[in-house]
C-alpha cells in the first residue's frame, strides 16, 4: 500500500471531470464524500481509486451520460488501469451498452489486455440488453470455446435470449448444463429465468415441471409462473397459482399484483380483481407504487367497469404519463370517447406531454366517436414532426380514417408510411370490409401477401368476411386451404367462425356445417352464426334445436342470438315461439338493447300481432324509420288503412322523412 501526502492527484482529477457537466454534481459528490470520510491526509490505496471509477461509470450508465463516460474511459486508459482491473473493463462495457453504444462496448472488450468470466458476462449482458440476442448467444459460444466457465449470471442472460428468440432447443441444452453444474439449487434469479424461458417458448407444462422440482421457491419464481400463465391467456390458472402462493405465505410484491391483475383482466374476472384491489389497498401498494394503480385502471377497463377505473385514477395523486395513457385507453376501450378526449386535454393542461401511446389511444377514441375533425386535428399535430411516419401512429391514423369512412385519407397515410407492418395492412383491409368494399379488401389482401407479409387471425377473418359479403366462394376456399397449411391456425376459434360465416353467406351450407362440427371448442359467436344461417333459410326447427344445444353446453344467448331467433320466427310466422323468446329477453335484460327491441317489433308485425308490435314500438326511446315502415306494412297487409294513415301522420309530426316504400 502506498503512503502519500494529501491525494492531490485524485482530488484534482475529480475537479477536472467536474467541468464536463454544468454543475459538476457527480464528481463533486464523490470528492466531498472522500474528504469528509478520510480527511485531507490519509493512507491511499491506488486500487481504491480504480474502484471509484467503477462507481462513477455506473452512475454514467444509470444517467445515460455518454460524454462523462468517455471522459472517464480516456483517463483510465491513460493511467493504464485497464491492464489489470477486469471490473473497470466490465464497467466500461456496461456503461457503453447502457448509453446505446454497443459497438463501442465490443471495441472495449476486444482491446482489453485481460479477460475473465466477469468481462464476458458484461459483454453478453450488453448484447442482451440491446435486444441483440443472436450476438449474445455467439458471445456465449466463444466464451465456452475459449475455456471460460459460465456462472449463474451468464446462464440467466442466455436464457433470456432463448426466451426472446423462442428457441426451445437451445433452452433445453442450457437447462441440461445448469442441472449438471447444480446451479438451480442456490440461485432464484436463474430459476426464474429458466421457468420464464419455457413459458415464453410456449412449453407451459415444462415450466410447471421445473417449478415443481425446484428445491426452493421464492416469490420471484412464483411471479414468473403467474405472469406466464397470464400471458398465454390462462388467466384462471394464473389466479389459482396466485392463491396457492398466498396460502404458502410468500410475500407479495408490486410485480406479483400487476401479473394477477393482468390475469383477472384477461378473463374479465372483475370479482377477483376487486379482491386483489382490496389486498393492494390493505398493503398500501396503491400509495407506494404507481404502476400497480395503472394495472388496476387497465384491469377495470378490460372488465368493463369504467366507474371503478376512474375511482382508482382519481385516488392517485402523483400521476405520470403512463397513468394518463391508461385512463385514456380505458375510455377508448369502453367507448367513452368524449371522456377520452377530455382527459387528453386535461393531461396537457397539467404539463404532461402526450406520447406515441397517448396519440394512438386518442385516435382510437376519435374512431369510436366517428369524430374525423378531431382526428384530423391530432393528425396535423403529429405531422409537424413527421410522427405520422411512425408505424404505430400511422396504423392508428389508418384505423381512425377507415372507421370514419374516409378511406382515401386512410390510403394516403398508408402510402406515406416509411415502414409498414402487418397491422398497417390489416387496418386498411378492415376499413374496406367495414364499409362494404369487399372486392377492394380482397385485392389488398392479395397485395399484402405478394409483399411477403403473413396474415394473422384478424386479417384472415376480415378477408373471409369480405368473401362472404360478395359471394366470392372460390377465394374463400383458397384462404381455407391457406389456413389448413398453417397448422397453428386450424384451432383458432376466430378464424373458424369467419370460415363458417363465409360459407354460410356464400350458400355453402354443408361446408359451413363441416367447419362448425369440426370445431374443437365453440363459443357464442360460433352458435350465433349457425343459428343465423338457419334463420336466413327459415329453418325454425333447426334454429330452436341449436338454441337449446347452445344453452345445454353452457353458453348464454346474447343480443345477436335473440335477433337471429326472432328473425327465424318472423320468416315462418312462429308467434308462439316469439312470445317465449320475448319473456326470455326480458328475464336476461336484453330488451334495453335497441337492436333486440327492434327485432321484437318486426317479429310481432310479421306474425300479424300488430297490437303487441305497436305497444312495443311506443315504449322505444328512439323510433327507427325502418321499424315504423315495418309496422305500417303490417297494418296494410291486414287492411287496416286507418292505422297506416295515423302512423304516417305521426311520422310527419316528428319530422321523419318518408321514403318511397312509405309513400
Amino acid at each position: 500500500m502506498l503512503k502519500l501526502q494529501p491525494s492531490k492527484g485524485f482530488s484534482s482529477l475529480l475537479q477536472r471531470f467536474s467541468r464536463l457537466s454544468v454543475n459538476g454534481q457527480y464528481f463533486r459528490v464523490v470528492r466531498e464524500e472522500r474528504i469528509s470520510t478520510l480527511g485531507p491526509y490519509r493512507h491511499y490505496d491506488a486500487r481504491s481509486e480504480e474502484f471509484e471509477y467503477v462507481n462513477l461509470l455506473k452512475m454514467c450508465a444509470k444517467k445515460k451520460d455518454l460524454t462523462k463516460g468517455i471522459g472517464i474511459h480516456v483517463h483510465v486508459a491513460t493511467c493504464r488501469f485497464l491492464e489489470h482491473n477486469v471490473f473497470l473493463g466490465s464497467a466500461l462495457i456496461s456503461m457503453y451498452a447502457n448509453c446505446d453504444a454497443i459497438e463501442k462496448a465490443q471495441q472495449v472488450f476486444d482491446e482489453l489486455p485481460i479477460c475473465n468470466e466477469v468481462t464476458w458476462n458484461a459483454l453478453i449482458a450488453a448484447y442482451g440488453q440491446q435486444g441483440r440476442y443472436k450476438e449474445a448467444l455467439n458471445c456465449f459460444g466463444c466464451m465456452q470455446s475459449r475455456g471460460f466457465y459460465p456462472d449463474a449470471f451468464t446462464y440467466s442472460c442466455i436464457l433470456k435470449c432463448c426466451s426472446n428468440l423462442k428457441i426451445l432447443g437451445k433452452g433445453h441444452e442450457i437447462h441440461a448444463q445448469i442441472v449438471r453444474l447444480g446451479l438451480l439449487e442456490t440461485d432464484s434469479v436463474l430459476a426464474s429465468a429458466l421457468v420464464d424461458m419455457y413459458i415464453k417458448c410456449g412449453a407451459l407444462e415444462k415450466a410447471q415441471q421445473v417449478f415443481d422440482e425446484l428445491p426452493f421457491q421464492d416469490r420471484f419464481v412464483w411471479t414468473a409462473l403467474i405472469a406466464g400463465y397470464s400471458e398465454h391467456g390462462l388467466g384462471a390458472k394464473a389466479i389459482t397459482m396466485y392463491e396457492q402462493m398466498q396460502s404458502k405465505g410468500f410475500a407479495l410484491d408490486a410485480v406479483t399484483f400487476i401479473c394477477v391483475l393482468q390475469a383477472c383482466a384477461s378473463i374479465q374476472n372483475c370479482t377477483k380483481g376487486e379482491e386483489v384491489h382490496a389486498q393492494i389497498v390493505k398493503m398500501h401498494f396503491l400509495d407506494k407504487d404507481r404502476s400497480v394503480g395503472t394495472a388496476l385502471v387497465d384491469m377495470y377497463a378490460k372488465c368493463g367497469s369504467y366507474d371503478k377505473a376512474l375511482e382508482v385514477f382519481d385516488y392517485i395523486n402523483t400521476r405520470d404519463t403512463i397513468l394518463w395513457n391508461a385512463i385514456i385507453t380505458a375510455c377508448a376501450q369502453l367507448e367513452y370517447a368524449e371522456e377520452a378526449w377530455n382527459f387528453f386535454q386535461q393531461m396537457q393542461l397539467e404539463s404532461f406531454c402526450p406520447t406515441t401511446v397517448t396519440f394512438a389511444c386518442v385516435l382510437k377514441a376519435c374512431s369510436n366517436l366517428k369524430a374525423q375533425a378531431k382526428g384530423q386535428e391530432i393528425h396535423a399535430r403529429i405531422a409537424k414532426d413527421h410522427s405520422q411516419e411512425h408505424v404505430v401512429l400511422g396504423n392508428a391514423l389508418i384505423d381512425m380514417y377507415s372507421k370514419c369512412g374516409a378511406l382515401i385519407k386512410a390510403q394516403k397515410v398508408f402510402d406515406v408510411l416509411s415502414f409498414r407492418d402487418r397491422i398497417s395492412w390489416t387496418a386498411l383491409i378492415v376499413g374496406y370490409v367495414q364499409h362494404g368494399y369487399g372486392e377492394e379488401a380482397i385485392s389488398w389482401f392479395e397485395h399484402m401477401q405478394s409483399q411477403g407479409f403473413f396474415a394473422d387471425t384478424v386479417t384472415l377473418s376480415c378477408t373471409l368476411k369480405a368473401c362472404g359479403s360478395i359471394g366470392a366462394l372460390n377465394k374463400g376456399e383458397e384462404i381455407h386451404a391457406l389456413i389448413k397449411r398453417e397448422q397453428f391456425l386450424i384451432a383458432d376459434i376466430t378464424v373458424n367462425n369467419a370460415l363458417i360465416y363465409m360459407y354460410a353467406k356464400c350458400g355453402a351450407v354443408e361446408k359451413a356445417y363441416e367447419v362448425f362440427d369440426g370445431l374443437p371448442t365453440k363459443n357464442v359467436v360460433s352458435w350465433n352464426i349457425i343459428i343465423s344461417l338457419n334463420a336466413q333459410y327459415g329453418c325454425s326447427e333447426e334454429v330452436m334445436l341449436h338454441f337449446k344445444q347452445m344453452q345445454h353446453e353452457g353458453f348464454s344467448p346474447d343480443s345477436i342470438t335473440f335477433i337471429s331467433m326472432l328473425k327465424a320466427c318472423s320468416v315462418v310466422g312462429a308467434a308462439y315461439l316469439g312470445q317465449n323468446l320475448h319473456d326470455k329477453i326480458i328475464s336476461v335484460g336484453s330488451f334495453d338493447k335497441a337492436a333486440v327491441a327492434n327485432a321484437l317489433v318486426t317479429m310481432y308485425s310479421s306474425c300479424g300481432m300488430l297490437i303487441e308490435a305497436h305497444e312495443l314500438f311506443n315504449k322505444l326511446q328512439e323510433k327507427d324509420l325502418a321499424l315504423l315502415s315495418t309496422l305500417m306494412l303490417g297494418y296494410s297487409l291486414l287492411g287496416d288503412d286507418q292505422s297506416v294513415f295515423r302512423l304516417f301522420d305521426n311520422l310527419i309530426e316528428v319530422n321523419m322523412e318518408p321514403n318511397s316504400v312509405d309513400m
